[in-house]
């Protein structure tokens, strides 16, 4: 954890996860639980997009239909 904590390509949370799988010496489960915490968080930005998409695309018509 400590040459992850050294970069910026991991989030705060995951090295603290990956920290306290260390001291209990739990790696498998750490990780799997990681991985699911990142699934999740893809699926929510997945998710939040395809809801901001249409309204982006309404706005975008409209304003090409009434000031365009």
């Amino acid at each position: 954890s400590n040459a992850l904590e050294k970069n910026d390509i991991f989030p705060d949370y995951a090295i603290n996860i990956i920290k306290i799988g260390e001291k209990n010496d739990n790696f498998k489960e750490t990780f799997v639980l990681l991985k699911e915490l990142i699934e999740i968080k893809i699926n929510e930005r997945s998710k939040l997009m395809q809801a901001l998409s249409y309204p982006f695309f309404t706005v975008f018509v409209f304003g090409l239909v009434f000031f365009g």
